[in-house]
């Protein structure tokens, strides 16, 4: 299936689960993706397993918003547009009630919404595209290969 031929998405926290996931469906539905995570070689990984030409890795800190500046640029030089971008990238800490979770913990797992939803994240989208914004969150995770999961 061809559902999403001459799309183009970023999608962040590439690297692994559902970053990952999300990458494999898209590029088999025909998009072209920024695969963007801050770990280069899981990354890279993705971008290897899709379809040859349908992905290219891009390694960046969602965090800064710099990283944004970057983002754009590689999905306009690489695709010459960008129509989605999947907010998947996120920080895992180890499974605890949010209030005894430390405060630079719990501040980091916001960060990158922050930024990319803020006046400065989305100036840098602003007049060079018109991209749909989709934020991804589990409560689940894996972490160092271990399954994570946040009591309820």
């Amino acid at each position: 299936m061809n559902r999403l031929n001459g799309k183009v998405i970023v999608v962040t926290g590439a690297g692994a689960g559902f970053g990952r996931g999300i990458v494999k469906k898209l590029t088999a539905e025909g998009a072209k993706v920024l695969a963007v995570d801050i770990h280069q070689e899981n990354v890279e990984a993705t971008a290897k397993a899709a379809p040859e030409g349908s992905c290219f890795p891009h390694v960046n800190d969602v965090t800064l918003e710099s990283a944004w500046r970057d983002i754009l640029d590689a999905a306009l030089k690489n695709f010459g547009k960008l129509d989605i971008v999947v907010n998947c990238a996120g920080v895992v800490h180890i499974a605890a009630p949010s209030h005894e979770v430390p405060e630079d913990q719990f501040d980091a797992m916001f960060r990158q919404v922050r930024v990319l939803i803020s006046n400065r994240g989305l100036t840098e989208l602003q007049g060079q595209c018109e991209a749909n914004l989709s934020f991804v969150q589990s409560r689940c995770a894996v972490l160092e290969g271990e399954e994570v999961r946040r009591a309820m």
